[in-house]
């Protein structure tokens, strides 16, 4: 989604990258609602192995998606939240110099981190979107749930690997009154919602690399 909105402000809708863009950001979008449709339909064994990362022991993003549907169809909707995107910084570098174990030791320590102080403290859910990047769920505003991915941060900072690589990650949030600030759309579908939320919490990630990485910031709209 950013990266097209970038190539459309820059060269405009008719170059040809710029629609190339736009076909990943709708394919991105269809496998995400094809996601949830599967889980829908799916029961008993099948449903369960659809919802586990078991190799990092955290919900993947199918799960993830089932439990923010969940959220916004049941009777106790949280009067706050806020959802957070989290990228892994240089894990090409880190698989380069110290292995693949080590970039796995880098994701299964931020996992971990994520459940515990995100899921477990909060009350909110944590899931594996894909790769080194994470997507987290909370029933608090976008600043204390920055506050939490500061801590987490500095954690995962202090992290001891053999090699001496310092890892971080780079993280967007937003929250519930952003989209409460955006009146082009309509949010009246738990699943227009958290697509919506996504998309500025990935937006305001893209902005985290940019200003240098290993940091958090909070969505903001463009003046």
């Amino acid at each position: 989604h950013q990266r097209y909105l970038s190539r459309v402000r820059r060269f405009g809708r008719g170059d040809a990258r710029t629609r190339q863009a736009r076909r990943e950001m709708v394919k991105a979008r269809t496998e995400r609602r094809a996601s949830y449709h599967q889980l829908v339909l799916a029961k008993g064994p099948v449903r369960r192995g659809l919802l586990l990362d078991s190799r990092y022991a955290i919900f993947n993003h199918r799960a993830f998606l089932e439990r923010l549907f969940g959220t916004f169809r049941g009777e106790r909707v949280p009067a706050n939240y806020s959802m957070a995107v989290i990228d892994i910084d240089y894990l090409r570098r880190i698989n380069r110099v110290g292995g693949h174990p080590v970039g796995d030791e880098a994701i299964e320590e931020i996992c971990k981190l994520a459940v515990r102080d995100v899921a477990a403290r909060l009350g909110g859910v944590a899931g594996k979107l894909g790769g080194d990047e994470l997507e987290v769920f909370a029933p608090v505003g976008k600043t204390e749930l920055k506050r939490v991915l500061d801590r987490i941060q500095q954690r995962f900072n202090d992290y001891y690997n053999e090699y001496g690589l310092r890892f971080s990650f780079s993280a967007g949030v937003a929250g519930k009154a952003d989209l409460d600030a955006t009146h082009k759309r309509d949010f009246s579908s738990p699943q227009a919602r958290i697509e919506a939320l996504y998309e500025l919490a990935d937006i305001a990630e893209s902005r985290a690399k940019k200003r240098g990485k290993a940091r958090t910031v909070e969505y903001r709209p463009k003046r």
